[in-house]
């Protein structure tokens, strides 16, 4: 019961820190410019905080002339209904893919970076596997208690590492009389 208590505050702090964490801006930024640009917005904010984060990556002249001309490729009714980063990038590809890198190559630029960004922390995730992996079939025995405490020294393996064995193993024998006259003084 206590490895799943911890399980469960695992998933509930991972889903309270993945709204806190530095991409989740980035990905609001890119999404937030690429549509105010196909929309004939102002976009220089998101321009700013692209040179601050990627630095030379991109080629922010290139990158503002591009946006500017990302508006042309859709009509009036196509920029109404454009909602996401992947329509802009459809689009931009529907020109060819030697057009589209020769006219847009800055814009496809920030799909790719937008694409690869990493989207949440796995921990959670990590946790449920580390169970999967603990209570294999051949350990389908294995208790409740017993399970919690091997996956906590699972989950915090770094503190687990750095044990004293020695001392944990006379602290087990010296819990016991039995455990004294079986494994005698350590």
């Amino acid at each position: 019961m206590i490895a799943y208590y911890s399980c469960l505050d695992t998933i509930i702090a991972a889903a309270n820190d993945r709204f806190k964490q530095p991409a989740l801006k980035l990905y609001q930024t890119i999404e937030e410019t690429l549509m105010n640009a196909v929309r004939g917005r102002e976009f220089a904010e998101g321009l700013n905080f692209f040179g601050n984060h990627f630095g030379s990556d991109l080629d922010l002249g290139a990158l503002t002339r591009q946006l500017h001309s990302l508006q042309d490729l859709f009509s009036e009714q196509q920029r109404l209904s454009c909602r996401s980063v992947s329509a802009v990038l459809s689009r931009i590809l529907d020109l060819g893919s030697s057009l589209a890198n020769a006219c847009f190559q800055q814009v496809l630029i920030v799909i790719k970076l937008y694409q690869l960004l990493p989207v949440t922390s796995a921990s959670a995730e990590r946790s449920f596997s580390a169970l999967r992996r603990l209570k294999t079939y051949l350990r389908s025995t294995m208790g409740q208690g017993r399970l919690n405490h091997c996956a906590v020294v699972h989950t915090h393996q770094d503190i687990a590492d750095g044990l004293d064995l020695c001392g944990v193993a006379e602290e087990f024998i010296a819990a016991r009389d039995r455990r004294r006259i079986v494994f005698g003084h350590f």
